[in-house]
């Protein structure tokens, strides 16, 4: 029962590895480089992303935050802002404005301005952590090449 447990992981990685490290979808609307040199993949790092596929394929359990961040996509193409990436940052550093000024380059007061800006667009709010969970979900599926709609 382990082998085929093993066999698997091991196919799911290799399958989830190549897909994310030839999805361009995610860099294209985060304006970020991927690596593609990489030639092994460990489960244990994509372990994330084969749940996200099992349950992406069900439509009734994809979060209802969707509409709120294609909204929010929609609204930088039309503006020219970058309101999806800013939020993918501020996120992925736990919401600490003092890294998410550094590595964006921003000063710090314009980034609670963004949020507040963000939470008015969207009608999220980003103090619930179940909200800050299926938005890093649903970017998790945009590395997985899932569009936004």
């Amino acid at each position: 029962m382990q082998i085929r447990a093993a066999n698997r992981q091991a196919s799911a990685a290799l399958e989830l590895g190549l897909r994310i490290t030839t999805c361009r979808y995610l860099s294209s609307v985060l304006g970020i480089p991927k690596e593609y040199d990489k030639l092994y993949f460990y489960y244990s790092d994509y372990a994330v992303y084969d749940a996200l596929k099992i349950w992406l394929e069900n439509p009734n359990l994809i979060p209802s935050l969707g509409p709120s961040l294609a909204a929010l996509y929609a609204y930088d193409k039309k503006n020219n802002t970058n309101n999806i990436r800013f939020l993918y940052f501020y996120l992925l550093f736990e919401r600490n404005s003092a890294q998410t000024s550094k590595y964006l380059h921003m000063h710090r007061n314009n980034i609670s301005y963004r949020v507040k800006r963000i939470e008015e667009l969207t009608g999220i709010q980003l103090d619930d952590p179940e909200v800050r969970l299926r938005l890093m979900l649903l970017y998790r599926c945009l590395e997985l090449g899932y569009p936004l709609a």
